[in-house]
């Protein structure tokens, strides 16, 4: 399908959102939608604008912030979206007009069915208003929609904005602030708190519209029923400020259960990133057990909530029922008679009020409070402190020797201090040579019970070209490289830094593509440059064995490549990186004697033999050729000299093995590092001479051979170069959620019995509602006729029958007190009922979720990305918690009522029976039409929601690199990639469901015109009372169904959620972690003795592979 744009299309496509057709046709014939089949994201939508656009306006607050003042994100993003607030505004008051002016129609026409001989100019009048009301409920139908759509544009803007910032904002983190601000935090505020925004600015213009309507309605009402209308507008507006509390309530909820949430998704990120030292260990139960109990703890507060929320939702229809009852009893009471067209006049203006005020008008101010705490977390992330600039004060380097060609134009210089004392004269001009120095440096932070760094001094400059760092664990050796990096900013003395730095860390960061790709990390290749990198990190032989070569792909994480191949890896992406600095965090640990000693003499002693260098290691022999060595202990500064001045000094080599903890040299080499004694089998011979960077099955058994596998490396390498392919595409099912997945869903919240109680309580609430209904409208009809003509012949029928006539006043206010009672009652504990399924399904579902991905092999995390399951742990876990609960309880109330709302009318004429059938099964047919496509595109979307998660995640593991390597730019515009794509599936997912509402708000509008029209041409046959009633339901036809069709795609999509989580809860598990059965446990003093039998052993990493 060609790429188009909605704005490639006329207005009558854009106003009736005809250019999202064929897509939808597309989705329903082919039952599957694909990525390439989506149209192209409209440019008023594309990251980089929207971001840039907001940072001209951001800057601005952030000036304001340095005089002083606090910043504003919130007007920040207003001023992005400015045009879309005032448009929205205007269609809110228009679409609020159009419903006030039906309810003064409706009562016109109902009241003409109660005059028994009505004039020619009386029957014009009314076919006028019925044309009337036929005209703006079209009307309505088009601004309603649009309404909508505008609303939910703007939260798509926003959330686009507010995401794109964190991103940036992560990037300019240091490792110290990010480590207070958690990567879980990072990540929720990402899939959480910024998608809140989505839906909370929708409706916001009914903040200051309901008040307005309150004084309209109030008015007209008065005119109607005079003072009695106070009673039920002052019960509309008491159940508005119940709102409001409870809102208020739902807000400190919300601020304490996101802290929660924060914790859980830090511990699961954690617990993700750490499987394979978990399994090792055997600590699945422990973490499970320490998840669930953060987990209950979330619940608790969940669940509260959820009791809230139910109240809240049910107030909306109990709402309407009692305020009703409060005005027509006083109004009756005090010696009034009720007519049929004041009773509908009323009732259809405080329907409108309760919509406003109780339902749009709540909605949006939790909208707004939701919108503010998600603002207010984001911006205290956009506040922290960001890294020193790293801009250039030096002066032009010199040439660089012969052994490294120069790339000037990529190589970042800079030689600012860290603290306000600037260099003199004489160490400018010695800037002019790469060197570091650090000067009485001391760093802390919160959180450390003692400094990281304290008093530390020296120097590294040509004299002193290599410095071997050692020390304990948690000596300080990474802060020294971290701190020259400008990751930590020391509060006491100084740190000089000149020329370009390049970094590797202790912790290989690889991203998911090839092995070229991890290298080169954006910069142009130089083929003799590269191969020279590549032989000096003793890469060559391991990517002759590859069967692409260096084009072979390689997992995130570097799943695919040993521990000892990824260290290599990042080595060689540093050293090709051609700084004049070069930071080396313990590359040497992760290989075996001979290949470390490889690296050493050709890289850090060879190719980088006319560079500074600063080493960490634990391997003391090769300290002894470094110029100077480094000695730390507990952040402090043991010593700084060269191996011999350290031996004549007393400080022998005993003393620097033990600040190690490590043994002596011989032994470390007897136990070759503790690492798999595995060598590389070679497939086949190959040919002697062959280009080692193209693609080939044969392997060596030279330095590769003595590649030593690292006890984390759980991937065979055959197997995953063999297939060419390292990361499992992630599952998209196709077709309708089952209903079986609803099953699941429901019997894991409340079982069978409670699940079929909770159906019964919502028929018969809805039942209960008709029937106060009825009863009010034949009540008004009675009392508009005497008793005589009650009874007479040729009255209309009553829906209830004659004996509603015979009662007398006081009979008919205690029955109708007694039906709006129980309705009352029905209506409220119905949500509370299924809020509290909804949340216990949530939380049960979870658990299992755990337990399976915990007992998952290492298979499964080596070929899923962490962001892929984490997604499953925050945003599909955060989708059963908040929006399903509240949706699906919506839905059902709401569907429901619509149902009583078609079937009601059809008591008017059987020919209105007919056309009711008829709607109810086009909505039903054009339903499964849209939502095929509706739900791939949703399904598309959480797809490629995933690679947005994993990039944000990857991006976290792997700063310090990125930064070292000026990959920032590339990972922003790789961002900005899955952005678009992640968005691109929203924004036509709202478009469908446009197209959808639309269409059958216009079927709603036919049926209403319809229905208006036979009613009076068949006046003379049609009771007041029930067209009365029919046109009041059909009105609220209009506004509702729309919505409801909409909760239905919602709940729908929202269950893809639950699928996902159910397909989690499948996943095959390893072998148990009990060989024996649990009646017979191992006796109390096993293990006598530590011991591993293998026999007859067979083994394979997958079932595709050897």
């Amino acid at each position: 399908m060609p790429q188009r744009k909605s704005a490639d299309s006329n207005f009558i496509s854009r106003l009736f959102f005809s250019w999202v057709g064929p897509l939808v046709w597309r989705g329903w014939r082919r039952k599957c939608l694909k990525q390439e089949d989506l149209y192209e994201l409209p440019d008023q939508f594309q990251t980089s604008y929207l971001y840039h656009r907001f940072l001209r306006h951001w800057n601005v607050e952030l000036e304001r912030r340095q005089r002083g003042k606090k910043a504003r994100l919130s007007l920040a993003l207003l001023k992005c979206i400015w045009t879309m607030v005032l448009l929205s505004g205007v269609l809110m008051l228009t679409e609020v007009t159009i419903f006030i002016t039906q309810a003064v129609l409706v009562g016109s026409i109902a009241q003409h069915f109660s005059l028994s001989s009505p004039s020619a100019e009386e029957r014009r009048g009314v076919y006028i208003r019925a044309g009337a009301l036929a005209a703006v409920t079209f009307l309505l139908s088009i601004v309603h929609t649009h309404n909508l759509h505008t609303g939910y544009l703007m939260g798509i803007r926003l959330r686009i904005i507010t995401t794109s910032a964190i991103f940036q904002k992560v990037l300019r983190l240091s490792l110290l602030t990010l480590a207070r601000t958690t990567s879980g935090h990072v990540i929720n505020l990402v899939s959480n708190d910024a998608r809140r925004l989505d839906d909370s600015l929708n409706i916001v213009h009914t903040l200051w519209v309901a008040p307005v309507v309150v004084l309209v309605v109030g008015w007209l009402s008065w005119r109607e029923v005079g003072p009695s209308c106070l009673a039920g507008i002052g019960f509309i507006v008491l159940t508005a400020v119940l709102q409001l509390v409870l809102a208020r309530a739902l807000l400190k909820l919300r601020s304490k259960v996101v802290l929660v949430t924060d914790w859980r998704v830090k511990v699961m990120n954690e617990v993700i990133a750490g499987m394979k030292a978990i399994k090792v260990y055997a600590w699945e139960y422990a973490f499970q057990s320490l998840i669930t109990r953060i987990r209950s703890k979330e619940s608790r507060i969940l669940t509260v909530a959820g009791m809230i929320r139910g109240t809240q939702q049910s107030l909306l229809f109990i709402s309407l029922t009692l305020s009703s009852f409060f005005t027509f009893v006083i109004f009756t009471s005090t010696g009034n008679d009720i007519s049929v067209g004041k009773v509908f006049t009323v009732v259809t203006l405080f329907a409108v009020l309760v919509l406003l005020s109780v339902g749009w008008f709540t909605h949006g101010l939790e909208g707004v409070v939701e919108a503010r705490v998600a603002i207010r977390r984001i911006q205290n992330l956009l506040e922290l402190e960001e890294l020193p600039s790293l801009t250039s004060a030096s002066a032009t380097p010199p040439d660089p020797p012969s052994a490294l060609p120069r790339e000037k134009e990529e190589k970042p210089e800079f030689a600012t201090p860290t603290t306000s004392s600037l260099p003199t004269d004489e160490e400018k001009t010695e800037l002019r040579l790469p060197f570091v120095e650090f000067k009485d440096v001391c760093i802390w932070s919160e959180g450390y019970s003692s400094a990281l760094l304290q008093e530390v001094t020296f120097v590294v400059n040509q004299v002193n070209r290599l410095v071997v760092i050692i020390g304990p664990v948690g000596s300080g050796k990474s802060t020294i490289l971290h701190t020259i990096m400008k990751e930590h900013e020391p509060k006491k003395g100084h740190v000089l830094t000149s020329g370009g730095v390049s970094l590797a860390g202790q912790e290989a960061w690889i991203f998911c593509g090839s092995v070229q790709e991890n290298i080169l990390c954006g910069r142009p290749l130089k083929s003799d440059w590269y191969q020279r990198v590549v032989h000096a990190c003793g890469l060559e032989e391991d990517i002759a064995s590859f069967p692409s070569g260096d084009l072979t792909l390689i997992g995130e994480r570097g799943i695919g490549l040993s521990g000892g191949q990824r260290s290599r890896v990042s080595l060689a992406r540093a050293v090709y990186r051609n700084a004049d600095i070069y930071l080396l965090d313990d590359p040497l640990s992760a290989v075996d004697t001979a290949v470390a000693r490889h690296i050493f003499q050709h890289c850090i002693q060879g190719l980088l033999g006319n560079r500074l260098v600063l080493l960490v290691t634990h391997q003391l022999h090769y300290a002894q050729e470094a110029d100077k060595i480094l000695v730390l202990e507990e952040g402090q500064q043991r010593a700084f000299d060269s191996y011999g001045s350290l031996k004549r000094s007393g400080l022998d080599v005993g003393d620097l093995l033990r600040l190690m903890g490590e043994g002596p040299e011989e032994e470390r080499d007897g136990q070759a590092n503790v690492q798999l004694q595995t060598r590389l089998i070679p497939r086949s011979p190959g040919p002697t001479h062959r280009d080692p960077f193209r693609p080939t099955h044969a392997a060596s058994t030279s330095l590769s051979a003595l590649s030593l596998l690292s006890l984390h490396s759980d991937l065979n390498e055959e197997e995953v170069y063999s297939e060419g392919v390292v990361m499992a595409e992630e599952d998209k099912a196709s077709g309708g959620v089952t209903l079986m997945t609803y099953v699941h869903y429901l019997l894991a919240g409340g079982g069978y019995l409670l699940t079929l109680v909770t159906t019964v309580v919502f028929l018969l609430g809805e039942v209960s509602l008709v029937i106060t209904d009825l009863w009010l409208a034949e009540w008004a009809s009675a009392a508009s006729q005497n008793s005589s003509s009650c009874n007479a012949s040729n009255s209309t029928p009553s829906a209830l029958g004659q004996g509603v006539c015979r009662l007398d006043s006081r009979q008919r206010v205690a029955v109708y007190a007694g039906i709006a009672g129980l309705c009352a009652v029905i209506l409220f504990i119905r949500l509370l009922l299924f809020f509290y399924i909804a949340l216990r399904a949530s939380r049960q579902l979870h658990n299992r979720m755990l337990a399976a991905v915990l007992r998952s092999p290492l298979r499964f995390f080596d070929t899923n990305p962490l962001g892929r399951v984490l997604n499953r742990f925050s945003r599909d876990v955060g989708f059963l918690d908040d929006q399903l609960p509240y949706r699906f309880g919506e839905y059902l109330q709401l569907g429901v009522h619509v149902i009583g709302t078609i079937i009601v009318p059809s008591i008017v004429t059987p020919w209105v029976a007919i056309l009711s059938l008829t709607l109810l099964l086009i909505f039903v047919g054009l339903r499964c039409y849209f939502l095929a496509g509706c739900r791939e595109m949703k399904r598309l979307e959480a797809i490629a929601r995933s690679p947005l998660y994993s990039h944000v995640s990857t991006t976290l593991q792997g700063l310090p690199t990125i930064r070292s390597c000026l990959m920032e730019e590339d990972m922003v515009k790789q961002y900005y990639r899955y952005q678009d794509e992640n968005t691109k599936g929203w924004y036509l997912y709202h478009c469908f469901i446009r197209w959808f509402g639309i269409r059958i708000d216009l079927m709603t509008a036919a049926f209403l015109t319809t229905v208006t029209f036979l009613s009076i041409w068949l006046a003379e046959s049609s009771n007041a009372a029930l067209v009365g009633l029919a046109l009041t339901y059909m009105i609220s036809l209009s506004a509702n169904v729309q919505y409801t069709v909409r909760l239905s795609a919602d709940v729908e999509n929202l269950m893809i959620s639950t699928e996902r989580i159910l397909a989690y809860t499948r996943l095959p598990p390893e072998a148990s972690l009990h060989t024996l059965p649990p009646s017979t446990p191992p006796p109390p003093s096993w293990p006598g003795r530590g011991q591993i039998t293998l026999k007859h052993v067979s083994f394979r990493y997958g079932p595709r592979t050897p």
